[in-house]
C-alpha cells in the first residue's frame, strides 16, 4: 500500500540521518582524542598553566580558556538584553507587513557570515568604541576592575565580546521568537480575558518561555564560545590574563587560528592545538545537549 511503503521509507530515512550524525559525532571525539592523547600523556597538569612558549616546550591553555569563558560571560547578557524585546516588539507590536519584514530580517542577519561583521567591527567599530566608549568608562570608572585599564587599542577582549553579542542577537532573537509563537492562543486569550494589559501579557509569555529562553542562551553561549573569525581579528591575540575587558586576550579558537600553522615545527604543538579543542567541543557539546534538554521540557508544557 502506498500509505504503508511511504511510512517505511520514511522511518528508513530518520534512522539513516540519526546513524550519519551519531557516526560524524562519534568521529569527532575519536579524532580528537586520539590526536590529544600524546599531550595530555606528555604535558599533564601544565597543559592548565599560564605560560605558552612553543619554542620552551610550554603549553599552556589556562589564558586561552580564560579568555574563551571570559569573552562568552560578557557576550551572552548584552545578546540577552536585546534579543527579549526584540522578540515582544516583533510579535506583539509590529502589525502586517513590518512583522513580515522584520522576521525575514532576524532570520537574514542570523545567517549572515561573521568574517563581514568581523570585518566592519575591525575597520569602523573597535577605534570608535575605544575612543567613545572604552576610554570614558576608564576615566571615570576606572575603580572598578572591569574598566581599570587604559584601552591602548581598539581589539581587545571587551570589543570582541561587543561585536560577538550583535553577531549573535539575530540567531538568539529567532530561537526565542519561535518558543514565543508556540504559547497556544487559548491561553493568551484567557490572559486578556481577566483584563491584563498588553504589557502584561507579554510578561506572562515570557514567563511562560522560560525554559527556551534558558535553551536558547546556552546554544547562543555555544555559538559565541566556538566563534573564530571575530575573536582572531578583534580580541587582541595576547597571552595575557587580567580583569580589565579592555585587555587585548587570546581566546581557544584564535590560538588554533593563529598556532596551526607552526604545529609541524614543533614536536607536540599539533597535539596540544587538538586537546584545545577537544575542551571547546566538550563544553560546546554539554550546553547544546542541556539546550536540547530544555527545548524538550518546553515541548511537553505546551502540549500540555
Amino acid at each position: 500500500m502506498p500509505g504503508r511503503n511511504s511510512s517505511t521509507l520514511y522511518n528508513v530515512l530518520v534512522g539513516l540521518n540519526i546513524f550519519f550524525v551519531l557516526t560524524i559525532l562519534l568521529l569527532t571525539l575519536y579524532v580528537l582524542i586520539s590526536k590529544s592523547s600524546t599531550s595530555i600523556f606528555a604535558v599533564n597538569i601544565s597543559l592548565f598553566s599560564n605560560k605558552w612558549s612553543p619554542e620552551n616546550g610550554e603549553y599552556g591553555l589556562l589564558i586561552p580558556l580564560v579568555g574563551s569563558l571570559l569573552v562568552s560571560t560578557l557576550a551572552i547578557p548584552i545578546v540577552l538584553i536585546f534579543s527579549i524585546p526584540l522578540v515582544i516588539a516583533i510579535v506583539e507590536y509590529a502589525r502586517g507587513s513590518l512583522s513580515r519584514i522584520l522576521d525575514v530580517i532576524v532570520d537574514l542577519t542570523a545567517g549572515l557570515p561573521t568574517i563581514i561583521i568581523a570585518y566592519i567591527g575591525l575597520a569602523f567599530l573597535s577605534n570608535w568604541l575605544k575612543n567613545w566608549v572604552e576610554e570614558p568608562l576608564n576615566r571615570f570608572l576606572n575603580f572598578i576592575p572591569l574598566f581599570s585599564c587604559k584601552p591602548l587599542a581598539g581589539q581587545n577582549i571587551g570589543t570582541a565580546a561587543l561585536i560577538l553579542a550583535i553577531s549573535t542577537v539575530p540567531f538568539t532573537t529567532a530561537l526565542i521568537r519561535e518558543a514565543y509563537k508556540m504559547i497556544p492562543r487559548s491561553l493568551v486569550e484567557a490572559l486578556y480575558s481577566i483584563g491584563l494589559y498588553k504589557e502584561e501579557v507579554a510578561y506572562m509569555k515570557i514567563s511562560m518561555i522560560k525554559p527556551a529562553i534558558v535553551s536558547a542562551i546556552l546554544f547562543s553561549t555555544s555559538r559565541v564560545l566556538t566563534e573564530t573569525t571575530i575573536v582572531s581579528l578583534l580580541a587582541g591575540n595576547q597571552f595575557v590574563m587580567s580583569s580589565c575587558i579592555f585587555t587585548p586576550m587570546i581566546t581557544i579558537p584564535s590560538l588554533i587560528v593563529n598556532n596551526y600553522g607552526y604545529s609541524t615545527i614543533y614536536p607536540l604543538l599539533d597535539s596540544v592545538l587538538f586537546t584545545s579543542a577537544l575542551i571547546l567541543y566538550t563544553i560546546s557539546l554539554a550546553l547544546n545537549f542541556a539546550g536540547l534538554y530544555l527545548n524538550k521540557k518546553l515541548e511537553v508544557i505546551a502540549g500540555g
